[in-house]
C-alpha cells in the first residue's frame, strides 16, 4: 500500500520508483521478507510529505498524463488512491477478524 501511494504521488515523469522498498509480493507468502514495523514507520514518514506536496502543489483539475486508468484528471487520481488504499485496509481488517485478532481503531 505504502508502495503504491509513494508513486501515485508523482507530479512528473520520473519521480516515481520504479522498484518496490521491500522485496515482496502479494503473491508471496514469505513473512520473513515483510519489512519490520519501524522500516515501515520509517516509509510513511518519506512519504507523508510526498502525499502533500501532491495535494498542496498538484492542480487537481489539471489532466491526468502519467497514471491514465486512475481518471482523467490528478482528483481523479486522488480519489482513486484513497479508494485503493481504503481496499486494502479493509482486507488487512478482515484478515486479522478471521485470525481472532483485534484490527486497529481509525481516527
Amino acid at each position: 500500500m505504502v508502495d503504491s501511494l509513494d508513486g501515485y504521488c508523482a507530479l512528473r515523469p520520473g519521480e516515481a520508483g520504479t522498484s518496490p522498498r521491500f522485496a515482496v509480493t502479494w503473491e508471496e507468502k514469505d513473512s520473513a521478507k515483510l519489512p519490520v514495523q519501524d522500516e515501515l514507520l520509517a516509509y510513511l514518514d518519506e512519504v507523508e510529505p510526498k502525499l502533500t506536496r501532491f495535494l498542496t502543489e498538484g492542480d487537481l483539475t489539471s489532466a491526468e498524463t502519467l497514471f491514465r486508468w486512475t481518471g482523467s484528471t490528478l482528483l481523479g487520481r486522488a480519489a482513486y488512491n484513497l479508494r485503493h488504499l481504503q481496499h486494502h485496509l479493509a482486507e488487512m481488517c478482515l484478515e486479522l477478524h478471521r485470525r481472532g485478532l483485534t484490527a486497529p481503531e481509525w481516527q
